[in-house]
């Protein structure tokens, strides 16, 4: 009998238009840039909605790059503002993360990444009200670590696979299993994925 992650494998390399995609650009450098993409991302469309108002932070406040410089900027101007969102949950959660990574010491993109590698401060970010396990799967992504954060996008690409992963965890571990065994890297397989289904 094949095991969930073989059932995922078999799905991808059965369909033709599948491509294994790698994320585009290099991580970012930018805790503003960082802070503002993990909590804004979820349940929008990336390209048009949150994409121009990280690349306008990133053109407009470059030397937003330090956590306390980012905190100092949206004190300053106000998430909405400095976003140009809203107010909202999303805002209040950007001030937050920013605030949290400002209380443990993380200044840099850098401390960020060896920070996060930790599981217990991974279970510190979820306990931040707006923060949930996909968004810390998510930063670990775009700072350049290996990492699969499942959407409704993964989600769904998951149950056309026939493959029945009814939690979080479930989902995630059958994605960097089918990696594994197909030798490419979690998060090249993630995005890709992530891109096949967007099309649709």
């Amino acid at each position: 009998m094949k095991s969930d992650a073989e059932h995922l494998v078999a799905y991808v390399y059965s369909l033709k238009d599948f491509t294994f995609t790698p994320l585009e650009g290099e991580p970012y450098e930018h805790m503003g840039a960082v802070i503002a993409d993990a909590t804004l991302q979820a349940g929008v469309r990336y390209a048009t909605v949150v994409k121009p108002r990280i690349d306008r932070l990133l053109v407009q406040h470059p030397g937003a790059t330090t956590t306390s410089a980012f905190l100092a900027l949206l004190e300053r101007e106000t998430p909405a503002r400095v976003l140009a969102w809203k107010p909202s949950r999303k805002t209040e959660t950007v001030q937050a993360l920013a605030l949290f990574l400002y209380e443990e010491n993380i200044e840099t993109v850098d401390h960020l990444r060896s920070w996060i590698s930790s599981e217990e401060n991974r279970a510190k970010l979820l306990q931040i009200k707006g923060i949930g396990p996909k968004t810390v799967d998510y930063i670990q992504l775009i700072i350049g670590l290996q990492a699969v954060a499942i959407d409704r996008h993964l989600t769904n690409f998951i149950e056309r696979a026939g493959v029945v992963a009814t939690t979080y965890d479930a989902r995630r571990s059958v994605v960097e299993q089918a990696a594994q065994r197909m030798n490419v890297d979690a998060s090249i397989l993630e995005h890709s994925i992530w891109l096949y289904m967007s099309k649709w």
